[in-house]
C-alpha cells in the first residue's frame, strides 16, 4: 500500500522530494506518513473520510488567520477519486502531543496558561462564521451523515445496540442503555445553537512544546457542525483545574458543562463500537471494559 501511495504523490507533486518516508501509526480513519522529516500527508482510510477532506481543507484555510495556535495548511491536496486516491499534506507543525501524565507535573501557573490557550482556541473556533464562507450545506461534525445532530446520536445507539451489544455481558449492556437512552430521547437536550466544532480535541491532537505550551492543534477530520459541548467533553478528561481556567477567557464554556458531561459518559462506547465495525479487538475490548471488565470475556 505505500509504493501505491507514494506513486499517487509523485503523479500529483512530481517535485515534492521523497528521500525519507516514514508511516506515522495513528489516526483511526487516516493512514498517515511523514515525509522527509517535514510534511505529514494524510490518505483518508474510509470514503467518507475523503467526502469531507475538501472541507476540512477549506476550513483550515479559513481558520488560520483567527486561530490563536497553530492549525495544519493543506499546501499538498488531491481530492478527486477517479482512478486516484485522495490525500493531503500539510508541513508539520512543531511540538509533540500531549499526555495526561505530563499535566500532573506541571507547576499552577504552566496548567493554567496552557489551558488559557486551549479555551481562546475553542472560543475562536465555536465563534468562526462559518454562514459566510460556506454556502453550502456544512457536514456535521464526528462525521454524522444524519439531518440532525440528534439523529446522528440515534445512529450511533442503534449501531451500539447492534454491533457492539450483542457481544458483551447483560451488566455492560444495562450501563450502556442507561447513558444514553434517558439523554438522547430527550429533544430539550438538542436545544442548543451549532456551531463549528473540532469533533476530536483529545491529548493526542494538541501539540506542545518543552516547556508545555500549546503549539498546535491538528486532525480536524471529525470538524463540523455540532454540540460545542462535544469539545469540552474532550477539554474534560484533561481534568478540572484545565477546564476552570479556559473557562476564565471562555465564560460559556461553562454553561455547557451538563452536555459535555454526557458526550465524555459516551467515549468508551464510542471506542468500543470503532472496535466492532473496523475489526480492531484493542479499541473494542478497551471500550466495552469501561462498562464492565468482564465484557472482555464475550467476545
Amino acid at each position: 500500500m505505500l509504493a501505491l501511495y507514494l506513486q499517487q504523490i509523485q503523479q500529483t507533486y512530481p517535485a515534492l522530494p521523497l528521500d525519507r518516508v516514514a508511516v506515522i501509526e495513528a489516526g483511526q480513519y487516516n493512514r498517515v506518513l511523514l515525509l522527509n522529516d517535514q510534511v505529514i500527508m494524510r490518505f483518508p482510510r474510509f470514503p467518507a473520510g475523503a467526502t469531507r477532506l475538501p472541507f476540512e481543507a477549506k476550513l483550515l484555510d479559513q481558520l488560520a488567520p483567527i486561530s490563536p495556535i497553530a492549525i495544519p495548511q493543506y499546501r499538498y491536496r488531491q481530492f478527486s477519486t477517479i482512478n486516484q486516491l485522495p490525500f493531503a499534506g500539510y508541513h508539520k507543525l512543531s511540538g509533540t502531543p500531549l499526555h495526561r501524565a505530563q499535566l500532573a507535573t506541571l507547576s499552577a501557573a504552566a496548567r493554567t496558561a496552557l489551558a488559557v490557550t486551549l479555551g481562546r482556541f475553542l472560543k475562536a473556533l465555536h465563534s468562526f462564521p462559518y454562514w459566510e464562507i460556506f454556502p453550502a450545506a456544512v457536514p456535521l461534525g464526528y462525521g454524522f451523515t444524519t439531518a440532525t445532530w440528534q439523529d446522528g446520536w440515534r445512529d450511533i445507539y442503534q449501531r451500539i445496540v447492534a454491533n457492539v451489544l450483542p457481544r458483551i455481558t447483560n451488566t455492560a449492556q444495562e450501563n450502556i442503555t442507561a447513558t444514553f437512552l434517558p439523554y438522547i430521547d430527550n429533544p430539550e437536550n438538542f436545544a442548543f445553537t451549532p456551531t463549528i466544532i473540532h469533533g476530536d480535541f483529545g491529548c493526542g491532537n494538541i501539540l506542545v512544546n518543552e516547556q508545555h505550551e500549546a503549539t498546535g492543534i491538528i486532525d480536524f477530520g471529525s470538524a463540523g457542525l455540532g454540540d460545542p459541548a462535544a469539545d469540552l467533553a474532550a477539554l474534560l478528561t484533561l481534568g478540572e483545574p484545565i477546564v476552570i481556567a479556559a473557562c476564565t477567557v471562555y465564560p460559556a464554556l461553562k454553561h455547557l458543562l451538563p452536555r459535555a458531561n454526557f458526550y465524555r459518559s459516551t467515549f468508551a462506547a464510542l471506542d468500543a463500537l470503532y472496535g466492532a465495525e473496523h475489526d480492531d479487538a484493542e479499541a473494542f475490548a478497551s471500550g466495552v471494559g469501561a462498562y464492565d471488565p468482564r465484557s472482555t470475556q464475550r467476545q
